[in-house]
C-alpha cells in the first residue's frame, strides 16, 4: 500500500511439562530453550516476558524461522507416532502498518496453535515420561 511501511515479526513457544519455553532464542549453554513465565501489565495486558520477536521479510526467511522452531521443539516417540510433539506450541505472526505522514500504527496479530499428541495411553502404550507429559 502506498505510503506505508510494514514491518512483520514471529514469535514461537512452547508449552512442555507446564514450562513456557521461546523457540527462537538460542537456549542456554547446552542449547535448551530458554524457560519463560507468564506476565500482566495495564500497558501490555498478558504477555510472555522475555519471549523473542524475529523480524521477517520474505516467505523464504519465515520459513526459515519456523523450521528452526521445529527443531527446538520437544517430540518423543510412542507405539502409535514415531515423532509425536510433546508440547502444546504457539506461533504468533505480527504485522505493524505505519502509515507515512499521519502517526497512525496499525498492528495485527495471528496466533497459529499446534496442541501436542493425544494418543489414546492404552493404545500408544504410554508410560513413565510420556504418560506424565500427556
Amino acid at each position: 500500500v502506498e505510503g506505508s511501511r510494514f514491518r512483520t515479526t514471529l514469535q514461537y513457544l512452547e508449552i512442555y511439562n507446564e514450562q513456557i519455553r521461546d523457540l527462537l532464542s538460542p537456549g542456554d549453554d547446552a542449547g535448551r530453550p530458554q524457560k519463560l513465565v507468564v506476565r500482566q501489565s495495564p500497558k501490555l495486558g498478558i504477555y510472555v516476558a522475555g519471549l523473542s520477536h524475529v523480524e521477517v521479510a520474505s516467505w523464504e526467511e519465515t520459513h526459515d524461522v519456523l523450521q528452526r522452531g521445529l527443531q527446538s521443539r520437544a517430540v518423543g516417540s510412542t507405539l502409535l507416532n514415531d515423532a509425536s510433539s510433546r508440547s502444546h506450541c504457539i506461533c504468533t505472526l505480527e504485522i505493524l502498518r505505519q502509515i507515512d505522514g499521519q502517526g497512525i500504527d496499525v498492528r495485527s496479530k495471528v496466533h497459529f496453535v499446534d496442541l501436542a499428541g493425544s494418543e489414546r495411553t492404552k493404545l500408544a502404550q504410554t508410560t513413565g515420561e510420556r504418560l506424565q507429559e500427556g
